[in-house]
C-alpha cells in the first residue's frame, strides 16, 4: 500500500521534473522525537537527489532515541519526497510525504520480570519544512514531522550539502 502511494506521487513528479537539474546531496539532522511515552533527541543520517527547485527525494536512517514503550528503543529507515517552492532566492518551503520501516527494540522489567520487546511496522509520515541556501550547495533546513501511528512528533533542524 504505502510503496503504491510513494509510486504514484513519483509518477506525478516526473513531468515536473523531467528537464530539472538534479544535484545529489548528503543530510545529518537532529532533532526531538516525541511519544506518549517518552520525549529524546534523535539524528539521521542519509542522502538523495534534488530534482529541480520542487522536488527532493531522499531516504534516511533515523534513531529517535528511547521513546517507545519502557523506554525502549525506536529507531527507522524512511524513504520519501519534500515537494515545495522556493520563497525566494535562497528561501524554500515545502511540504513531506514519506514512508519508513520502524522499529522499536529493547527490553523492560515489569513487576520483577523482564521481556524483551522486538516490533517492527511500517507506516507513512508527513509534516512541513524549511529550507535556505546558505551558498556553495550548503542549505539549513528544519522539519516537523507527524508520523502515521500518531505517536511519533519529531521536530529537526541540520544541514544538507548538495553536489
Amino acid at each position: 500500500m504505502y510503496q503504491r502511494v510513494l509510486a504514484l506521487l513519483l509518477l506525478v513528479c516526473l513531468p515536473i521534473t523531467a528537464s530539472a537539474e538534479v544535484k545529489p546531496y548528503l543530510l545529518g539532522e537532529i532533532g526531538i522525537a516525541d511519544t506518549d511515552y517518552d520525549t529524546d533527541y534523535f539524528f539521521d543520517l542519509g542522502g538523495g537527489v534534488q530534482l529541480g527547485s520542487f522536488v527532493d527525494l531522499e531516504v534516511a536512517y533515523n534513531r529517535f532515541g528511547d521513546v517507545g514503550p519502557f523506554g525502549t528503543g525506536v529507531s527507522s529507515f524512511s524513504y520519501g519526497a519534500n515537494i515545495g517552492s522556493r520563497a525566494s532566492e535562497d528561501a524554500r518551503f515545502f511540504f513531506v510525504v514519506g514512508g519508513e520501516q520502524l522499529k522499536v527494540d529493547g527490553s523492560a522489567r515489569v513487576n520483577g520480570f523482564q521481556f524483551k520487546i522486538n516490533e517492527t511496522s511500517t507506516e507513512l509520515y508527513g509534516g512541513i519544512g524549511f529550507s535556505f541556501n546558505y551558498g556553495a550547495g550548503l542549505h539549513f533546513r528544519t522539519r516537523i514531522l507527524v508520523h502515521d501511528s500518531a505517536d511519533l512528533l519529531t521536530f529537526s533542524a541540520g544541514f544538507i550539502q548538495t553536489f
